[in-house]
C-alpha cells in the first residue's frame, strides 16, 4: 500500500523549512515524502552547510554513542515548518534527525502529525472529511434509492443500505467505505469544536467496528482556507489490525449500531479519563495476530483494567469495622508481637483495598452478569498470569478467550449506558444477546 497513491500531498518540495531545537537550529530547503518503509521523512539540504571539522564530527559521534540504548527526550526532537510552492504551511512538532552527509544534507523522520495549512483563521470550521486509506467493513443504516434507465420504457430502481449515518445534537456523520478507503463527512454548526470531535469519532469507529485506526488524513475548508492534518507517522502494515466487534458487523441490526456509537461517543465526550479504553482495546485486537497467551493476557488484564478504572469505589464497604473487630481478636490471643503485627497487616491488605475480582463477583450476585464470565476469567487470568496455559485443549484455550473478550464488551458496554444487542462469541452460534438480560 503506496499512502501517496491514496492521499495526496506527498511527495512535497518545500522551499522554505525551519528546524528548531533545544540545542540548535537548522535553515534550508527540502522534500517530504513516504519511505519505502512508510515513514514520512524529510530530506533537508542547509542553506549555510556547517563546517565539517574533525571536532564536530567526534562531538557528533560520541552522542550517538552516548545515547544509544536510551530513552528518547524531549530534546532530541526538532519542530518543523516549511513552506511549499504553491504558499502551503507544513508544520511539525516532532520530528528525529537521523542521518547526514558531511553535516550538509539531513534525513529526518516525522514522528508526530503534520498539519498543512492554507489561509489564516481557522478557528471556524465547520466541516471536515477523514480519508482512511484502506476500507473498513462498516455498519449501514442509511438508505440510498437508485434509478436505471434502459429505455424511454423500462427503468428500474432499488434501495439499498450504503451509508452509516449518525446525527448528534448539532452534528452529522457520515461514513461509508470504497474498495479501498473509507471517508467520513463530518458537518458542525457549532464553530470551533470540529477538531476536538474528530479524535472521539475515530475513536467510536474503532470501538464499533474493533479496528485500529492508525493511519488518516483530515481536511478542514472554510471561506478563510483550508487546512490538512495527516496522520502516518506510524509504520504501514501490510493489513490492517480487526478484532471482534461488540456487535456482529453483518448482524443487520442498524439501530443497535447508531446507539452504539451515539453511547460511546458521548461516554468520550463527557469522561476526561478513557485512555484505558482506547489502549486497552488496541492491545487486545494487536495480540490477536500473536501467540494465543499474548492474547489471553491482553483480554484477561484489560477486563482488570476497566474494572479497577472505572467501577472501583476504592475500599471496600465495611472492610474498617470488619478489620478493627479482626485486631480485637487476634490481640487476645498468646501469640508474639512480631507475628500479630505481620498477621494485621496482611488482614489490613485483604480486608483494605477492593479488587477487581471482588467487584465482578458482587456483579454476579447482585444479578448483573452471568457467572459463567466471572468463573471463566478466573480461570483465564490465573493461569496464564502464572505461566500457564489454562487447559491442554487448544480449543478450550480459545473458547476461555473469547469468553473474556465478551466480557470485556460488557463492562464497557454498561459504562456507556448501552441497552441494546451484543454478540455472544462465547456461545457456539455467535446469538445476540440483549443487555437487559444480562
Amino acid at each position: 500500500m503506496k499512502l501517496d497513491d491514496k492521499i495526496k500531498g506527498f511527495p512535497v518540495d518545500l522551499y522554505d523549512i525551519q528546524l528548531d531545537s533545544q540545542k540548535d537550529s537548522l535553515k534550508g530547503k527540502g522534500t517530504l515524502y513516504v519511505n519505502s518503509n512508510g515513514f514520512i521523512e524529510l530530506k533537508l539540504f542547509l542553506d549555510t552547510p556547517r563546517e565539517n571539522s574533525i571536532k564536530i564530527f567526534f562531538e557528533s559521534l560520541n552522542e550517538s554513542n552516548a545515547n544509544a540504548g536510551k530513552i528518547l527526550t524531549e530534546d532530541s526532537y526538532y519542530s518543523l515548518k516549511g513552506i511549499s510552492t504553491n504558499n502551503d504551511i507544513y508544520v511539525c512538532k516532532r520530528l528525529l534527525l537521523g542521518d547526514h552527509d558531511n553535516f550538509k544534507i539531513y534525513t529526518g523522520k516525522v514522528c508526530s502529525e503534520i498539519i498543512i495549512e492554507h489561509g489564516n483563521n481557522f478557528e471556524i470550521f465547520k466541516i471536515a472529511k477523514v480519508e482512511i486509506p484502506y476500507k473498513i467493513n462498516i455498519p449501514k443504516n442509511h438508505a440510498i434509492e437508485s434509478e436505471k434507465k434502459y429505455s424511454d420504457k423500462w427503468t428500474s430502481k432499488s434501495v439499498s443500505l450504503e451509508i452509516f449515518e449518525v446525527l448528534i445534537e448539532n452534528q452529522s456523520i457520515d461514513i461509508f467505505s470504497s474498495s479501498d478507503s473509507t471517508t467520513i463527512l463530518i458537518q458542525n454548526k457549532n464553530p470551533g469544536t470540529i477538531e476536538k470531535d474528530i479524535p472521539l469519532i475515530i475513536s467510536s469507529l474503532e470501538f464499533v467496528t474493533a479496528i485500529i485506526i492508525d493511519r488518516y488524513a483530515i481536511e478542514y475548508e472554510n471561506e478563510n482556507g483550508t487546512k490538512r492534518t495527516f496522520r502516518y507517522f506510524h509504520k504501514q502494515r501490510t493489513e490492517i489490525l480487526t478484532g471482534r466487534a461488540p456487535l456482529w458487523i453483518s448482524s443487520g441490526m442498524s439501530d443497535n449500531f447508531t446507539d452504539l456509537f451515539i453511547k460511546f461517543y458521548y461516554f468520550l465526550q463527557n469522561h476526561e479519563k478513557h485512555e484505558s479504553i482506547n489502549q486497552t482495546l488496541a492491545r487486545i485486537i494487536s495480540s490477536r495476530y500473536s501467540y494465543i497467551t499474548l492474547y489471553a493476557l491482553a483480554v484477561s488484564t484489560a477486563i482488570e483494567t476497566i474494572v479497577m478504572d472505572y467501577y472501583s469505589t476504592g475500599k471496600k464497604r465495611n472492610s474498617q469495622s470488619e478489620l478493627s473487630i479482626a485486631i480485637t481478636e487476634i490481640d487476645k490471643t498468646s501469640l508474639s508481637d512480631t507475628l500479630k503485627k505481620r498477621i494485621t497487616g496482611m488482614l489490613g491488605s485483604i480486608l483494605g483495598q477492593e479488587k477487581a475480582d471482588d467487584i465482578i463477583f458482587n456483579m454476579v450476585n447482585h444479578g448483573d452478569l452471568n457467572q459463567k464470565f466471572y468463573s471463566n476469567w478466573k480461570k483465564l487470568r490465573n493461569s496464564v498470569n502464572h505461566g500457564k496455559d489454562p487447559d491442554p485443549d487448544l480449543q478450550v484455550y480459545s473458547d476461555l478467550c473469547e469468553s473474556n473478550l465478551v466480557l470485556y464488551h460488557i463492562l464497557i458496554l454498561r459504562l456507556i449506558e448501552y441497552r441494546g444487542h451484543y454478540t455472544d462469541y462465547s456461545t457456539y452460534g455467535h446469538p445476540q444477546i440483549k443487555m437487559s438480560n444480562e
